[in-house]
């Protein structure tokens, strides 16, 4: 069939090619990049931006990685060397009432409590048997000494012998012997007080038998206390009879001065220490016996000692150790301690005055360790003296521990 003229032909006639897509995106971002250039270059009032303020994004994480601690400032004072040693107070002096010769107790008034005075009859034992052997003996020498004289004459006479007379004599002497001993078994039967003080134990009644050697009654004088403590072998050579030192009593929460009166020259092997006396005066009869008394001995003072905080020492495996500071890395440090008393110790060699010593947060540090520092003071003389003034009115159990200044923040441990 012939084609018609004016048909369409049946395959549509190919598109022309579409640009690469590549040079289309070159083209968009380089429209935008200009565009973008215009409106900065209208904003710009040609200043320099300046960098945001605080850390970077690199010191950031850094300072947050630090640990918090506080820290002192070590320095140089006066420091007295003490050593406190606990003990409990006693009678000055104390008594036991027995009898010398026995017998039944015939007197016996005082009761636990009671004050007694020097010289009062305290017991009496019944010594009526040798008060009725005496007037015999008595009359026995008397007839003895009467036969001596006759005998005497006699003799002079040359009517007696001498050896008559020598049994006479000699019976005589027995007889004196005899009453001797009878009047001291009387003087005996009373027993006396040695001094004024007061009755604290009663252990026997009127009527009861009594034999020497076996307490009836203890006695004791408060008037004047003492305190006997165990003194280290190393400190003996720094205390001295009649030396003054300080006791307190924590039931009174007072402290007063005392007097070494007795060293002991024998040392106790058990815990290496002599044994010392401090004498108290009781003039208000405050102080009793069993009392806990803590005495303080100055050894010696030292005026130029590095004090700090015994809780700043960090235990190590050989050694004593302390975090010191140096710029913002703490740093493990041996040293060598001294003297201390309560919540202070002097540092001997390892430290000087002037170096910044972390005192809280120190012990889970690692040498090397960054760290922030929280609070900062000077330390520890006058802290020192504060303490041992507030501990004078504190009670012994309960004495205060001092520690460095804390931080609004708290404790950064």
């Amino acid at each position: 069939m012939p084609e018609h003229p004016h048909r369409f032909p049946t395959t549509a006639p190919a598109r022309a090619a579409s640009p690469p897509a590549a040079p289309r995106l070159r083209t968009a971002l380089l429209g935008a990049l200009l565009g973008a250039g215009f409106v900065l270059g209208a904003c710009d009032d040609g200043d320099a931006t300046e960098p945001p303020d605080g850390p970077s994004a690199e010191e950031a994480p850094r300072e947050a990685r630090a640990t918090p601690v506080d820290i002192i400032v070590a320095e140089r004072g006066r420091f007295p060397d003490r050593v406190e040693l606990v003990g409990e107070l006693e009678a000055g002096r104390t008594t036991q009432i027995m009898v010398e010769v026995p017998g039944r107790i015939t007197h016996l008034d005082v009761e636990e409590g009671d004050r007694v005075q020097r010289g009062q009859d305290l017991v009496r034992v019944d010594t009526s048997q040798q008060r009725a052997a005496l007037g015999p003996l008595e009359v026995q020498l008397r007839a003895l000494e009467t036969e001596i004289a006759r005998t005497e004459r006699l003799i002079e006479r040359g009517l007696g012998t001498e050896a008559s007379l020598d049994q006479l004599v000699a019976q005589r002497d027995a007889t004196r012997e005899q009453i001797a001993q009878v009047n001291v078994t009387v003087r005996q039967s009373r027993t006396r007080a040695t001094f004024d003080g007061i009755v604290v134990e009663k252990m026997a009644e009127a009527g009861e038998f009594a034999n020497p050697g076996v307490p009836l009654l203890r006695v004791v004088d408060h008037s004047r206390m003492k305190v006997r403590v165990g003194l280290p072998e190393n400190d003996i050579r720094f205390v001295r009879e009649g030396q003054q030192v300080r006791v307190r009593i924590g039931a009174l929460e007072r402290s007063l001065d005392g007097e070494i009166t007795r060293i002991g020259v024998e040392l106790d092997a058990r815990n290496r220490t002599f044994p010392v006396e401090i004498a108290l005066d009781n003039e208000d009869g405050s102080l009793r016996s069993g009392m806990r008394a803590v005495v303080t001995i100055t050894r010696r003072t030292l005026d130029d000692a590095l004090v700090i905080p015994r809780d700043a020492v960090v235990q190590g495996f050989d050694d004593v150790e302390l975090m010191i500071l140096d710029d913002d890395i703490a740093r493990q440090r041996p040293v060598t301690l001294g003297a201390g008393l309560g919540p202070f110790v002097v540092v001997e060699d390892g430290l000087e005055s002037g170096e910044r010593l972390i005192v809280r947060g120190h012990r889970r540090l690692v040498d090397g360790e960054r760290v922030r520092v929280i609070d900062e003071t000077s330390c520890c003389v006058d802290r020192f003296d504060a303490w041992e003034n507030d501990r004078d009115t504190a009670r012994a159990s309960d004495a205060p521990r001092s520690a460095p200044s804390r931080s609004a923040s708290g404790d950064p441990r």
